[in-house]
C-alpha cells in the first residue's frame, strides 16, 4: 500500500468512525474504530505520521471554526498547536497526537490515539475538561488505552 492509499484510508477513517464516549470527571473519552483496509504497522512511517498530525490539526481547527460562525462569532480567532511521535507498546505502534487548541485565550488540551488491532484500525481521543493536560500515565485515558488497545503505555519506549 502506497502512502496516498493510507492517507486516504486515514481520512476515510475520521469521516466515517461511529466514535463512543466516555466521561469520568475531567477528562472525556472518544473511542472508535473501522477496518484497517490492509493496512499494517510496518506501513505507519515517518510521513504517515506527519499526514496523521496534519489531518488532525486541520480537521480541528476546522470544526472549531465553524461551531464558532455558527454561533455568530466574526473572525474567530482559533489556533491549534500539536506535536506528534510513535510509541511501541507491547508489540504495538501507537501514533500520537497532542493538541492544544486556543480559543480566545482558553486553551483546550486533547491527545489523540491511532493504532492498528489485528484488523482494525483504532482511535481514542482523550480531551480535558479543565486547563490540564491530559495524564496518560493514570486516570480515564490511561485505563481507556489499556481498554481499547490492550497494552499498557508504561510499558511503551520510543
Amino acid at each position: 500500500m502506497n502512502f496516498y492509499k493510507l492517507c486516504i484510508s486515514f481520512l476515510v477513517f475520521i469521516f466515517s468512525t461511529n466514535l463512543s464516549a466516555a466521561e469520568q470527571n475531567d477528562i472525556v473519552v472518544f473511542s472508535g474504530g473501522e477496518s484497517a483496509g490492509g493496512l499494517t504497522q510496518n506501513e505507519l512511517t515517518s510521513e504517515m505520521l506527519l499526514a496523521i498530525e496534519l489531518k488532525t490539526k486541520k480537521t480541528i481547527l476546522d470544526k472549531n471554526t465553524a461551531i464558532m460562525k455558527a454561533e455568530g462569532v466574526i473572525n474567530p480567532s482559533v489556533s491549534v498547536d500539536s506535536s506528534a511521535v510513535y510509541v511501541n507498546v507491547e508489540g504495538l505502534k501507537l501514533a500520537i497526537i497532542k493538541v492544544t487548541v486556543d480559543l480566545y485565550q482558553s486553551k483546550v488540551h486533547q491527545i489523540h490515539f491511532f493504532g492498528i488491532k489485528g484488523p482494525q484500525l483504532l482511535r481514542l481521543i482523550c480531551i480535558s475538561t479543565t486547563k490540564e493536560p491530559v495524564p496518560i500515565s493514570y486516570g480515564k485515558c490511561y485505563e481507556e488505552i489499556k481498554k481499547v488497545y490492550g497494552v499498557d503505555v508504561l510499558k511503551g519506549s520510543n
